[in-house]
């Protein structure tokens, strides 16, 4: 009967996130009402390569600050066929991060928007990726490889909290 229970908690315990996934001006955006604060949610936004680093794909993330708050980012993802790399510039904004492409082999454009809100139940957290390769991939399905990702990538940021806040023993 025990290991009944002990499944049961643990179930409860690995409880997948409820994300929302919708199209806005271009952008892919995936959010979740997470149970914390804005303030640790901007404590991992604040950590440039490792915010970088979440998404599944990241096979690197080389980050350089700079002397105007901002970090020069330099990202390799994998690709369907070959690695594809960009550097962007990544700087605080209200309620959150943002990081744009500044040169690419490989893509037309690379935007990021990582934002955390204030919620009666925490925080609501989202990230916004417009992106656009200059490969003849079909749109849709690098839309729906990216809104995957970002799943993960929120999926990931609520268990570092949690992991983060549990009382050490």
């Amino acid at each position: 009967m025990n290991v009944v229970w002990l499944s049961l908690l643990w179930a409860a315990e690995v409880q997948a996130l409820d994300t929302q996934r919708t199209r806005e001006d271009g952008y892919v955006v995936v959010s979740a009402l997470m149970p914390h604060t804005v303030e640790s949610v901007g404590a991992i936004f604040r950590q440039s390569g490792r915010t970088m680093r979440l998404g599944e794909s990241v096979r690197s993330a080389k980050v350089t600050p700079l002397d105007n708050g901002c970090s020069e980012i330099e990202v390799v993802n994998k690709g369907f066929a070959k690695d594809l790399a960009y550097i962007a510039e990544r700087c605080p904004i209200e309620n959150g991060w943002h990081s744009k492409m500044k040169s690419s082999d490989d893509f037309e454009q690379h935007e990021i928007i990582w934002q955390a809100l204030p919620h009666a139940s925490g925080s609501t957290v989202s990230i916004r990726v417009k992106v656009s390769l200059k490969y003849p991939v079909p749109n849709f399905l690098v839309q729906r490889i990216v809104g995957g990702a970002l799943e993960e990538t929120l999926e990931k940021i609520d268990t570092i909290i949690k992991t983060e806040q549990k009382p050490s023993k």
